[in-house]
C-alpha cells in the first residue's frame, strides 16, 4: 500500500514538473515573439515621418515608402525591404532609414558599432546594405529597357542624438535629407516621360501583403542566425 502511494506521489510530481516546464516554454516563446515584434516595429514612427517629409517636399506620386521589391535573379522568394524610394527627374534616391542613438563607429567595414548607455551593439553597415538595394532597383530598370538611370544610395538617421566617427556625403540626418536630395544630381537629368516611366515600372514590381512580409522576415531571421 505504501509502495503504491509512493508511486502515485512520484507520478504526480513528474506530472507537475512536466506541466511547469511546458508552461515555462510557452511563456519564453511568447516573450520572444513579442520581443521580435517590438524590434521589427521599432522604426515604424520614423518611417511614417520620412514618408510625410518626402511627400511634402516633392510629390506623393514620387515617393514609394516601405516597399518590398523582389530580386530579379536568384531566389524568387527573396525580397529587398526598402524604407523609401524617391523617383525625381534628378535621379532615383534609394533611402535606408536608421533610428540608432548614441555614438556610431562607422568605418568602411562590414559592420558598424553603436555605443549607447554603456552597451556596444554591432549592426550591418547600412551603406553596404543599401548598395544592394540600389542594385536591385537598377537591375529592375535594366530588365525593362531603362539604362543609365542615376541612382543614389542614401542612408538617413532619424535621431538627433547620434554622432558618427566618420563622415560620408550620402550619410545624413533626417533634418538634412531634403537639402541633400535637392543639391544632388542634375535637376533635368531625366525627361518627364522617362521619370514617369520609371515610377510605373517600380510600381509594377512592388509586392505587398502579409505573405510577402512573413517570407521576408523569415529570411532575415535565418540570415541573422547563420552569422
Amino acid at each position: 500500500m505504501l509502495e503504491n502511494n509512493l508511486t502515485a506521489i512520484i507520478l504526480l510530481l513528474c506530472g507537475i514538473i512536466l506541466i511547469a516546464a511546458f508552461l515555462l516554454f510557452v511563456i519564453i516563446k511568447i516573450k520572444s515573439a513579442n520581443r521580435i515584434k517590438e524590434i521589427e516595429n521599432y522604426g515604424k514612427p520614423s518611417e511614417k515621418k520620412l514618408k510625410e517629409l518626402l511627400e511634402k517636399a516633392f510629390s506623393p506620386s514620387a515617393v514609394f515608402s516601405s516597399v518590398y521589391i523582389p530580386y530579379t535573379n536568384g531566389d524568387k522568394d527573396k525580397y529587398a525591404e526598402m524604407d523609401a524610394v524617391l523617383i525625381l527627374r534628378s535621379g532615383v534616391f534609394v533611402i535606408e532609414l536608421k533610428s540608432h542613438n548614441g555614438k556610431i563607429i562607422n568605418g568602411d567595414t562590414r559592420y558598424w558599432t553603436q555605443i549607447y548607455n554603456d552597451k556596444r551593439i554591432s549592426f550591418y553597415n547600412p551603406l553596404y546594405q543599401n548598395s544592394t538595394h540600389s542594385k536591385v532597383i537598377n537591375n529592375i530598370f535594366k530588365s525593362e529597357g531603362q539604362y543609365n538611370v542615376p541612382i543614389y544610395n542614401v542612408v538617413v538617421f532619424s535621431s538627433t542624438k547620434v554622432t558618427f566617427t566618420n563622415k560620408y556625403p550620402n550619410l545624413v540626418q533626417l533634418d538634412d535629407l531634403i537639402k541633400y536630395i535637392k543639391k544632388t544630381g542634375k535637376s533635368d537629368a531625366m525627361s518627364i516621360s522617362q521619370t514617369s516611366r520609371l515610377r510605373t515600372v517600380l510600381r509594377s514590381y512592388i509586392r505587398s501583403g502579409r505573405v510577402v512580409e512573413q517570407k521576408h522576415k523569415r529570411f532575415i531571421r535565418r540570415t541573422k542566425r547563420r552569422k
